[in-house]
């Protein structure tokens, strides 16, 4: 057994890993799904988000793992940490550096590895995405790929988990020194009650300033002590803020917001806010809280980002299943009009918001005839050849909704949306033709995007398969019991009628 080195700068990947603040936490449903996704995608029975710790690798969240803790010398990922790329092993029993690891030899029986690092959002490697299983498998270029980006979703969630923990962390700071530090967080200034004749607050004045009090303004601390607000920065009265800073003085209630400014005399930026009373006067606090806003934003973006790329990726997935279970049906049909039903009963679920036909030849250089229709697609005439852009260019005919002067005349024309006319060929051979429209909801017409042109390529692909199988079948049978010269029934068949 072949111990892993250990990486370069490894006190630092540790302090990176500490500061996560994941090792030894509870589940969670956001890594869960991925580990979920990954083992379902690759079809291997075990995928697990570890974790490489000084001395253990520990599983944040692990799909078809019996443990999720082992020591990190006999670990397979304590060696994919130690470079960016995949660490991919086809079969671990013939692979001199892990043939004997307990993984391999004890009751997990595991003979096929691939892991993609996962780096902290300062660039550090903290563990694997991996899946793994029982059986030698071959890892091409396309499915590791695949596994590099099911590892940047790992990677986000780490991101955006850092974020919160940023913006908590700032919270927390705020709560702890709001009462003993009222207001030297960042700018701090102390205002001064002017008063008229009557006692009235007519403005305030400047007392004193800290030296951090040009963060906020243009202007230095010694350009503003003894100067009156409202006459330096006229802001003040015009966006209402001279009558809240009265109404904390007289009602002796402090005040907090947020607000974004943007005048000549102030830095543009997203202002955290704080005001208290102080004798015949207030203190102010102002905080520049630019940064947190747009890290809100980003983790904003992010989560959206992550939950889209999750939800196609788990569309993908069932898309996958749809197209295995149609393929194994189509190979099981029997007859032209099974597969019709077969193809109309997948599209409904594969192609939602759609309508379609499938055409199919009965007699060579005939019209073409409607053999099944999904979502309504009230196809029922025969379809003559020139009729179809597709037939005539033997391709697939795409028409979106800003080219209506190309639809194919068989088209419905109160349906149309978007058109897709995809022949069914085999041997440069046209055995029929995949019609497939976007339905209309309400007057607005839907698309059919590159994902569903490309599933109608793939089913329409897999018809011809299953036709042209069926079309064999049937012309061996015809060989086997009919003479080739005279084309009569020969011995074979009658033996076959014989009782």
């Amino acid at each position: 057994m072949e111990s892993a080195i250990l990486p370069i700068r490894e006190a630092e990947r540790l302090r990176a890993l500490a500061s996560l603040h994941l090792l030894d936490t509870p589940a969670e449903e956001r890594y869960d799904r991925i580990t979920r996704l990954v083992a379902a995608h690759f079809g291997q029975p075990c995928a697990a988000i570890n974790l490489i710790d000084a001395d253990r690798q520990w599983s944040k969240s692990c799909v078809g793992c019996h443990r999720t803790e082992i020591p990190r010398q006999i670990s397979l990922c304590a060696h994919a940490i130690l470079s960016d790329d995949l660490l991919v092993v086809e079969d671990a029993a013939a692979d001199p550096r892990f043939c004997d690891l307990p993984a391999v030899t004890g009751p997990l029986h595991l003979r096929f590895y691939a892991a993609s690092p996962i780096h902290s959002p300062d660039g550090h490697i903290v563990g694997t995405l991996c899946i793994y299983g029982p059986q030698p498998h071959t890892f091409g270029p396309d499915a590791r790929q695949q596994l590099r980006d099911f590892g940047s979703l790992v990677e986000r969630e780490l991101s955006a988990t850092e974020i919160q923990s940023a913006l908590l962390s700032e919270e927390r700071s705020q709560a702890r020194f709001r009462a003993a530090a009222e207001a030297n967080l960042d700018s701090f200034v102390i205002l001064e009650s002017l008063r008229d004749t009557q006692g009235k607050v007519v403005d305030f004045v400047f007392s004193y300033a800290n030296s951090r009090v040009d963060q906020i303004m243009t202007l230095h601390r010694e350009q503003i002590l003894g100067q009156r607000l409202c006459e330096l920065l006229p802001v003040n009265r015009t966006d209402g803020f001279f009558e809240k800073y009265v109404r904390v003085v007289e009602t002796g209630v402090p005040l907090e917001e947020e607000f974004a400014i943007n005048e000549p005399d102030l830095l543009p930026a997203w202002i955290y806010h704080q005001v208290v009373p102080l004798g015949d006067g207030i203190a102010i606090t102002s905080r520049d809280v630019t940064a947190r806003r747009a890290a809100e934003e980003v983790s904003l973006r992010t989560h959206a980002q992550l939950q889209e790329a999750v939800q196609s990726l788990e569309r993908r997935t069932r898309d996958f299943m749809l197209l295995n279970e149609l393929g194994e049906l189509l190979l099981s049909c029997r007859t032209i009009d099974e597969v019709g039903n077969v193809v109309a009963l997948s599209l409904r679920t594969l192609l939602p918001r759609t309508m379609g036909v499938l055409y199919l030849e009965e007699t060579p250089g005939s019209p073409l005839q409607s053999a099944a229709t999904w979502g309504g697609h009230p196809a029922a005439a025969p379809l003559a050849r020139d009729a179809c852009w597709a037939l005539r260019r033997q391709r697939v005919h795409y028409v979106s909704v800003g080219k209506k002067e190309i639809f194919c005349r068989h088209s419905a024309a109160e349906h149309r949306s978007e058109s897709l006319c995809i022949p069914l060929r085999s041997q440069g051979y046209i055995l029929g033709l995949l019609h497939v429209l976007s339905m209309r909801i309400g007057d607005e017409p839907t698309t059919l995007d590159e994902a569903q042109r490309q599933l109608g390529m793939t089913v329409a692909e897999w018809t011809s398969l299953a036709l042209a199988n069926l079309m064999l079948q049937r012309e061996l049978r015809q060989q086997a019991l009919r003479d080739p010269l005279t084309g009569l029934y020969n011995r074979r068949y009658v033996e076959q009628l014989a009782p």
